[in-house]
């Protein structure tokens, strides 16, 4: 559970923003402004705590300045060109944006914890970061039910996320879907060992959506699965990628994401017969990419 003690709200001028952080917003703000100023009440989850915050979007760059639970304020800024990937998670009424940065060769994160209700602002940021980060201007609404035959053969939950995960002006030009992967002799208890998720190739995105893990043993046939988070992928930021061969039901793809000298690692587990369609959809990206990749084939399970 997440206990929000206020609600998220965007700011029209600096002076709309809660002091003590009106000062170190004023400091971090170009003198053109700043596109969209978002305020984010202090949140406590038991993922992580953190203290008010503001999330500025500049023309090319964005800022987070928080009141930190220790009575200072912090300033983390990164130019569109050093922002990496962005995670968006929703589970029932919470929701997180956490958006990953490279710090020299170091690879950072700052999240915003948010009720859902306010959803909309945060999507509205998450654009505007996705093209700041892909260097295209936002264009007009793109007609979705063009997607329709693309999305058709989707569970209708992963068909609506990807409804509303996909960029409003970029089109989904392909997707691959799996299910989840259990273990279990008792026909009525099975312990989860990755969960359903999928792939959505848009534009300019690869995005991963993947249901939230189920912890201790799932009850076969009950629909216990609340949210889930989509992590989206800028083209220009894939550098690299793995087929890794698992020794029981599950197969890995290793992708590898990077801008300047930072580098990560994105992890995706998936049963082994599904292998040859995302193999298919990853190959697409780098193919279309045009650039130069390497691709492991058949390597010995690591780690």
């Amino acid at each position: 559970m997440t206990d929000f003690e206020d609600c998220s709200y965007l700011l029209r001028t600096v002076d709309d923003a809660p002091e003590p952080l009106r000062a170190p917003l004023r400091e971090a703000l170009p003198i053109s402004g700043a596109e969209i100023m978002i305020y984010t009440p202090p949140c406590r989850a038991n993922c992580f705590t953190h203290g008010p915050r503001v999330l500025t979007i500049m023309s090319d760059s964005w800022a987070c300045i928080e009141h930190t639970v220790r009575g200072d304020n912090t300033i983390i800024r990164s130019d569109f060109s050093g922002t990496m990937f962005i995670e968006l998670t929703e589970v029932l009424l919470s929701g997180a944006l956490r958006i990953h940065f490279e710090d020299g060769p170091r690879v950072r994160s700052v999240a915003l914890a948010f009720n859902t209700v306010r959803e909309n602002m945060y999507l509205d940021a998450l654009q505007r970061l996705l093209h700041g980060m892909n260097g295209v201007p936002h264009g007009p609404a793109v007609d979705r039910s063009e997607d329709l035959p693309v999305l058709a053969a989707l569970p209708l939950k992963f068909r609506n996320s990807v409804w509303s995960a996909a960029l409003s002006d970029e089109h989904v030009r392909t997707v691959t879907h799996w299910p989840a992967t259990t273990m279990g002799y008792n026909k009525l208890f099975q312990i989860e060992l990755a969960p359903e998720a999928m792939f959505a190739l848009s534009d300019h995105e690869l995005i991963f959506v993947a249901e939230e893990k189920a912890n201790g043993l799932l009850h076969v046939g009950r629909e216990n699965k609340y949210g889930d988070v989509s992590t989206y992928l800028p083209l220009s930021r894939l550098r690299e990628y793995r087929f890794v061969e698992g020794a029981g039901q599950l197969d890995r793809l290793e992708l590898c994401i990077g801008c300047h000298s930072a580098t990560e690692r994105l992890l995706v587990e998936y049963p082994y017969a599904h292998r040859m369609p995302i193999q298919d959809i990853i190959e697409r990206v780098f193919r279309e990419k045009g650039e130069g990749t390497q691709r492991l084939m058949n390597a010995k399970p690591t780690g």
